[in-house]
């Protein structure tokens, strides 16, 4: 599973706008990533350091018992995209 989630935190102004902003994507996904994943599997979730949702993102997973750890980055000019993979279990790595 590979999610590419909304980047900006707050509501968004109309359905083209919610590709990239959002309220509680972070908590809705991390909450509910345990029930879509087979024993064993985990999630690539792709984050840029464009906003204030990759943070967050790590966190929520985190409270949810997920570790995570660094599949692949890239850097931009003007950005940073991380992949971090998204594995259910209780010790913590640092993304």
């Amino acid at each position: 599973m590979l999610f590419n989630p909304p980047f900006l935190l707050g509501a968004p102004k109309d359905d083209g706008d919610a590709a990239w902003r959002s309220t509680d994507i972070a908590q809705r996904f991390a909450a509910g990533l345990g029930d879509h994943l087979k024993p064993g599997g985990s999630a690539l979730v792709l984050l840029s350091s464009f906003g204030a949702a990759c943070a967050l993102f790590e966190s929520e997973l985190r409270a949810h018992g997920f570790r995570l750890a660094v599949f692949a980055r890239r850097r931009f000019i003007n950005e940073t995209v991380t992949i971090v993979r998204a594995t259910p279990g209780a010790a913590l790595a640092e993304a």
